[in-house]
């Protein structure tokens, strides 16, 4: 069981003209990031739709960290 993480989702427009997400994770806050940025280049008008580091029970929100660092 993995106590600590990282966590975020990203929106995008699909070809059926729906909105739809994807979650990405990783054990460390440099390999989430690289993962959105690089989902964000393969998809149809990406948003961040969340970001967090968990740590156990408890999260903690990185959405505008992650919004102004990708952007």
């Amino acid at each position: 069981m993995i106590l600590e993480h990282y966590a975020g989702s990203v929106s995008f427009d699909t070809d059926n003209h729906e909105r739809s997400d994807q979650i990405v994770t990783a054990l460390r806050y440099k390999d989430l990031v690289e993962k959105i940025q690089n989902l964000m280049k393969h998809r149809k008008n990406p948003e961040v739709h969340f970001a967090c580091h968990k740590v156990g029970k408890k999260e903690f929100d990185l959405t505008e960290k992650i919004k102004s660092e990708i952007s």
